[in-house]
Protein backbone atom coordinates (compact mmCIF):
# COMPACT_ATOMS: atom_id res chain seq x y z
CA UNK A 1 0.00 0.00 0.00
CA UNK A 2 1.82 2.91 -1.23
CA UNK A 3 0.05 6.24 -1.20
CA UNK A 4 0.88 9.45 -3.23
CA UNK A 5 0.29 12.65 -3.01
CA UNK A 6 -1.45 14.41 -5.84
CA UNK A 7 -0.94 17.81 -4.55
CA UNK A 8 2.64 18.28 -3.36
CA UNK A 9 3.79 22.17 -3.28
CA UNK A 10 2.61 22.03 0.25
CA UNK A 11 5.01 19.33 1.79
CA UNK A 12 7.39 20.60 -0.67
CA UNK A 13 7.72 24.00 0.60
CA UNK A 14 7.81 22.86 3.98
CA UNK A 15 9.97 19.90 3.40
CA UNK A 16 12.57 22.86 1.76
CA UNK A 17 12.52 25.24 4.85
CA UNK A 18 12.95 21.98 7.15
CA UNK A 19 16.04 21.49 5.12
CA UNK A 20 17.37 24.90 4.83
CA UNK A 21 21.12 25.25 5.26
CA UNK A 22 21.73 21.18 5.47
CA UNK A 23 24.73 20.58 4.41
CA UNK A 24 24.06 17.59 2.27
CA UNK A 25 21.38 14.42 1.77
CA UNK A 26 22.05 12.78 5.12
CA UNK A 27 21.52 15.95 7.07
CA UNK A 28 18.09 16.43 4.99
CA UNK A 29 17.46 12.62 5.92
CA UNK A 30 17.55 13.61 9.62
CA UNK A 31 16.01 17.09 10.05
CA UNK A 32 13.03 15.78 7.93
CA UNK A 33 12.80 12.28 10.70
CA UNK A 34 13.16 14.72 13.36
CA UNK A 35 10.38 16.71 12.26
CA UNK A 36 8.20 13.94 11.55
CA UNK A 37 8.78 11.87 15.16
CA UNK A 38 8.16 14.83 16.57
CA UNK A 39 4.04 14.81 15.57
CA UNK A 40 2.14 12.68 18.49
CA UNK A 41 1.69 9.40 17.89
CA UNK A 42 -2.38 8.09 17.50
CA UNK A 43 -4.10 5.86 15.87
CA UNK A 44 -6.04 6.74 12.71
CA UNK A 45 -7.06 5.49 9.49
CA UNK A 46 -4.31 3.78 7.55
CA UNK A 47 -4.81 5.59 4.56
CA UNK A 48 -4.81 8.90 5.39
CA UNK A 49 -2.48 10.77 2.65
CA UNK A 50 1.03 12.48 3.74
CA UNK A 51 -0.87 15.97 3.38
CA UNK A 52 -3.81 15.37 5.66
CA UNK A 53 -0.85 13.81 8.48
CA UNK A 54 0.92 17.06 8.11
CA UNK A 55 -2.45 19.07 8.71
CA UNK A 56 -3.40 17.14 11.94
CA UNK A 57 0.19 17.04 13.18
CA UNK A 58 -0.15 13.56 14.33
CA UNK A 59 -0.43 10.18 13.15
CA UNK A 60 0.05 6.07 13.67
CA UNK A 61 3.02 4.22 11.81
CA UNK A 62 1.60 4.42 8.48
CA UNK A 63 0.81 7.60 8.50
CA UNK A 64 3.98 9.26 10.08
CA UNK A 65 6.25 7.26 7.83
CA UNK A 66 4.43 7.87 4.72
CA UNK A 67 4.49 11.95 5.18
CA UNK A 68 8.35 11.29 5.76
CA UNK A 69 8.54 9.12 2.66
CA UNK A 70 7.00 12.13 0.96
CA UNK A 71 8.91 14.99 2.27
CA UNK A 72 11.81 12.69 1.53
CA UNK A 73 11.18 11.95 -2.34
CA UNK A 74 9.98 15.50 -2.54
CA UNK A 75 14.13 16.88 -1.67
CA UNK A 76 14.93 13.72 -4.46
CA UNK A 77 15.63 11.30 -2.23
CA UNK A 78 14.96 7.64 -2.98
CA UNK A 79 12.00 6.72 -0.01
CA UNK A 80 9.88 4.18 0.45
CA UNK A 81 8.37 2.26 3.31
CA UNK A 82 7.55 -1.67 4.31
CA UNK A 83 5.10 -3.33 5.99
CA UNK A 84 6.03 -5.81 9.27
CA UNK A 85 3.85 -8.49 10.82
CA UNK A 86 3.45 -8.19 14.42
CA UNK A 87 2.37 -11.20 15.93
CA UNK A 88 4.76 -11.52 19.26
CA UNK A 89 2.78 -10.21 21.83
CA UNK A 90 2.73 -6.76 21.05
CA UNK A 91 -0.09 -5.68 22.47
CA UNK A 92 1.26 -6.93 25.97
CA UNK A 93 4.43 -5.28 25.44
CA UNK A 94 2.66 -2.14 24.65
CA UNK A 95 0.19 -2.62 27.55
CA UNK A 96 3.02 -2.11 30.26
CA UNK A 97 3.21 1.29 29.29
CA UNK A 98 -0.14 2.34 28.27
CA UNK A 99 -3.43 -0.05 28.70
CA UNK A 100 -5.72 2.49 27.23
CA UNK A 101 -3.81 2.45 23.94
CA UNK A 102 -3.20 -1.32 23.72
CA UNK A 103 -6.64 -1.79 23.82
CA UNK A 104 -7.07 -0.41 20.80
CA UNK A 105 -4.38 -2.20 19.14
CA UNK A 106 -5.43 -5.92 17.69
CA UNK A 107 -3.77 -9.30 19.13
CA UNK A 108 -2.24 -9.32 15.35
CA UNK A 109 -1.37 -6.23 13.69
CA UNK A 110 1.29 -4.88 10.84
CA UNK A 111 3.33 -2.22 11.43
CA UNK A 112 4.67 0.30 8.82
CA UNK A 113 8.27 1.76 8.32
CA UNK A 114 10.63 3.36 6.18
CA UNK A 115 13.46 2.92 4.00
CA UNK A 116 15.38 5.35 2.38
CA UNK A 117 18.64 5.82 0.02
CA UNK A 118 21.27 8.04 0.78
CA UNK A 119 24.92 7.90 -0.33
CA UNK A 120 24.98 4.93 -1.54
CA UNK A 121 23.22 3.16 1.80
CA UNK A 122 20.20 1.73 2.56
CA UNK A 123 18.70 3.02 6.05
CA UNK A 124 16.06 1.79 7.65
CA UNK A 125 13.98 4.06 9.27
CA UNK A 126 10.95 4.27 12.09
CA UNK A 127 9.19 7.64 13.12
CA UNK A 128 6.53 6.07 14.52
CA UNK A 129 7.45 7.01 18.56
CA UNK A 130 7.01 10.55 19.15
CA UNK A 131 9.37 11.69 21.90
CA UNK A 132 7.01 11.75 25.02
CA UNK A 133 6.39 8.37 23.74
CA UNK A 134 10.27 7.27 23.41
CA UNK A 135 10.97 8.71 27.29
CA UNK A 136 7.51 6.11 28.70
CA UNK A 137 9.52 3.30 26.93
CA UNK A 138 12.85 4.30 28.14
Amino acid sequence: MVIFEKKRTTIKEIAEDIVKGARGKREEFDRICGFVRAFHYRLGEWETPASETLLKGYGQCANKNNLAVAMLRSRGIAACYDKISLKLRFREYIERYDKDLANQIPEETDHIRGRAYIEGRLIVFDLSLDPDLERGFA
